[in-house]
């Protein structure tokens, strides 16, 4: 069973997610979905000398979608393009503090393959 602790934080980032909302003026731009289960998102991120200064997104998802998005947006503010392209979904699973079943997947790891496409 998910802690209690973990639950809480999923469940506020799904309900207050971080960093929601498009950017003006965004240096990138993508949009990312899933397609097995219809989670969707467009992802803006506006990048000073190859470092993420800001990030916003919208979108429409399950709240581990959501919450991965809000979780990972925190994370990568400030940090250079180079170390978030190296991240792999363990590092972002890390975020949740909890195990994500394979069924999940997916879901918690769009926010990084749609942050890693507009960084590439």
């Amino acid at each position: 069973m998910i802690s209690s602790l973990y639950r809480d934080t999923i469940l506020f980032h799904a309900r207050h997610p971080q960093n929601y909302g498009r950017l003006e003026n965004p240096t990138k731009t993508v949009n990312v979905a899933n397609p097995l289960c219809g989670d969707r998102m467009i992802v803006d991120v506006a990048l000073k000398n190859e470092t993420i200064e800001r990030i916003g997104w919208e979108g429409e998802g399950c709240i581990l979608s959501r919450a991965g998005m809000s979780l990972l947006s925190k994370e990568v503010v400030g940090k250079n393009k180079e170390d978030i392209l190296v991240m792999d979904d363990d590092s972002l699973y890390s975020l949740f503090g909890i195990e994500v079943t394979p069924s999940r997947e997916k879901c918690v790891s769009m926010s990084l393959d749609g942050l890693k496409q507009v960084l590439a």
